[in-house]
């Protein structure tokens, strides 16, 4: 008995040694930005936090084209220690709204609709404007210069280039940040 104990004992030794010899690597994922010095934030107001949209598919603009219908939202520099810095950077053109989203499979120009229910409308997405100029501001990409005072841009929704539109539910979201010139 003394035997297949001992044999029992040195197997148990044999497998703790092989358990300890293997080694887990681990993954450190790094992310980061690189930057001017800067010596102030700005803080951004909206006016609105959440919008809601109606529109016939008949009369709806298609993706490229100016809106004649939308929501405006108003967005201005919102009260900080900075607010009065930030200001004179807009009033010098160093300011600027950029429109962050997840883009449309249209154009890429568009927020997309990423309601994915059987309830969702198809071939539609929602277009961010340049209220003044009625304008397509292209999501991911293109920027609005920031004035002092109160901004306005226009959301609105649009008929995707190469699909069919189909009625149901639309909702996006929009990310708005700012960028220094």
């Amino acid at each position: 008995m003394l035997p297949m104990v001992l044999s029992a004992l040195s197997l148990l030794v044999i497998a703790q040694g092989n358990a300890q010899a293997e080694d887990v690597a681990a993954t450190l994922a790094i992310n980061g930005n690189v930057t001017q010095s800067m010596t102030q934030s700005c803080t951004m107001y909206l006016k609105n936090s959440a919008v809601g949209l109606l529109d016939d598919v008949a009369t709806m603009v298609n993706q490229g084209e100016n809106y004649k219908s939308g929501a405006s939202i108003d967005v201005s520099i919102g009260a900080s220690s900075n607010t009065e810095a930030c200001k004179k950077m807009a009033d010098e053109g160093k300011l600027a709204y950029k429109f962050m989203g997840i883009a449309d499979n249209a154009d890429g120009t568009v927020l997309a609709n990423t309601d994915t229910s059987a309830a969702a409308a198809k071939g539609i997405g929602v277009g961010v404007f340049d209220s003044a100029s009625k304008k397509l501001l292209k999501i991911n990409e293109d920027t609005m210069l920031t004035k002092s005072w109160v901004n306005t841009f226009t959301v609105a929704m649009v008929k995707l280039n190469g699909q069919t539109p189909s009625v149901g539910a639309v909702k996006s979201s929009l990310t708005i940040q700012f960028e220094r010139l």
